[in-house]
C-alpha cells in the first residue's frame, strides 16, 4: 500500500515508517497538518494520522484525504486516547475513519499491522 504517515514526532514517524516498510508498504512522512494536507495531492491508499498535530487535527486531515480521494483508508492513532475503548468510541464518531488505535494500548504494531491487512486494497 501507499502510506501517507502523518505525525509531528520524528521518533514515531520513523519506528512507523520502519515497521510498515518491512512489511512491504512505501511509506511518505508528513511532519504536520500543513505537510499532510499538501500531500493529500499524490494518491494513496491509506492515511494514518496522528490526532493532536501542532498545526491541526488529525480527524480533519483524514476527513480531507477521504474528500480527495473517497476510497482512501484512514488510521488515527493517539497517545491521548485511554485505551483502546476511547480510541474505537472516538472513531466510531467520526465517519471518515475507518480505525483508530491508542498509542499506549499493547501491543499497537501488531494492532496497527492487523488492521491494515482488514482494510483491503483501494481503487487509488
Amino acid at each position: 500500500m501507499l502510506v501517507l504517515l502523518v505525525d509531528d514526532s520524528v521518533p514515531v514517524a520513523e519506528m512507523l515508517r520502519n515497521v510498515l516498510e518491512a512489511h512491504g508498504h512505501s511509506v511518505t512522512i508528513a511532519r504536520s497538518f500543513a505537510a499532510g494536507r499538501a500531500a493529500l495531492d499524490n494518491s494513496f491508499d491509506l492515511v494514518i494520522s496522528d490526532l493532536e498535530l501542532r498545526d491541526g487535527s488529525g480527524d480533519e486531515l483524514c476527513a480531507l484525504a477521504k474528500t480527495v480521494a473517497p476510497r482512501t483508508h484512514t488510521i488515527l492513532l493517539s497517545g491521548g486516547f485511554a485505551d483502546q475503548d476511547a480510541a474505537e468510541r472516538f472513531a466510531a464518531t467520526h465517519p471518515a475513519l475507518d480505525v483508530a488505535y491508542a498509542k499506549g494500548a499493547s501491543p499497537v504494531i501488531e494492532t496497527l499491522l492487523a488492521g491494515i491487512a482488514q482494510l483491503g486494497p483501494t481503487a487509488s
